[in-house]
């Protein structure tokens, strides 16, 4: 990422991130040279699927006062100030005008403001975060070296594994774990696949990840389903992936359930 950064801002373009699976604890994006950061909150941040909102966060440091961004220097009535002279975003927000903007063009026009409820929620969940985080990193990696073992496994995507392609970004950039989310390729017929899947009982199936539940889906067939065949190639999706959101109960529990299913998937 750092590198990613040092070429946009050459460039004079900032650097969004996505950091909704590491979520802050995991990972802090902007001390590797990120500008914007996005959450859905939904997920870990909130930790329990009881909420949709999101956030977007800024560095203060990228500077949008070039030709690349004429709209931060656009005057605005609106932010006038005490002498009812109008102002840009740059005037009015020079720390944070990029997400100043966001609020007052797009949550204040269209609507997109959170409920006090789902806030409230939103809060709430923030509380255990830490605990919650560590927990999954735990249950997921002790779910990653189980299937990574597993007979009716083909292969195991998950950045704390030695063969990962990852693995030295993950022992250099995330010393308290590589989050709760791992993706194993199922070594069966896709009946089969469905017979596992449909045989789960402690894990939900469920297209959602962060939660304070296990959660396993077969994201080819769902959040992927509208990609085409050689999208999903070039993405490397295989049709066999099972991705696992790792929760918070007992991972010996886990581990029985996966195995159950893997049991009811082959012994018919």
């Amino acid at each position: 990422m750092d590198a990613i950064a040092e070429v946009a801002h050459q460039h004079g373009i900032p650097l969004v991130v996505d950091n909704t699976v590491a979520t802050p604890y995991l990972f802090n994006p902007i001390a590797h040279g990120a500008d914007i950061v996005v959450y859905s909150a939904t997920k870990g941040l909130n930790g329990h699927g009881n909420v949709i909102a999101g956030l977007v966060l800024e560095s203060g440091k990228f500077n949008y006062a070039t030709e690349k961004f004429p709209q931060f220097a656009e005057k605005y009535y609106t932010l006038r100030d005490v002498n009812e002279r109008p102002r840009s975003f740059l005037e009015a927000f020079p720390e944070t005008p990029f997400t100043a903007r966001i609020r007052f063009k797009y949550l204040n026009y269209l609507g997109a403001a959170l409920s006090p409820f789902d806030s409230y929620l939103a809060i709430l969940g923030l509380e255990t975060l830490s605990e919650r985080i560590s927990k999954q990193v735990h249950n997921a990696q002790t779910l990653a070296e189980y299937l990574n073992a597993h007979d009716a496994v083909e292969w195991v995507r998950y950045p704390t594994l030695e063969g990962s392609p990852y693995y030295a970004l993950y022992e250099r950039d995330f010393p308290k774990g590589a989050g709760g989310v791992l993706a194993f390729g199922f070594k069966g017929t896709e009946k089969q696949r469905e017979r596992f899947l449909n045989s789960v009982k402690l894990f939900h199936y469920h297209v959602n990840l962060g939660d304070a539940r296990s959660l396993i889906v077969n994201s080819p067939q769902t959040t992927h389903g509208e990609l085409e065949t050689d999208e999903k190639t070039l993405a490397d999706i295989p049709e066999n992936l099972v991705r696992i959101s790792a929760g918070l109960e007992d991972p010996a529990d886990l581990i029985d359930d996966l195995e159950q299913a893997f049991h009811a998937a082959f012994d018919k």
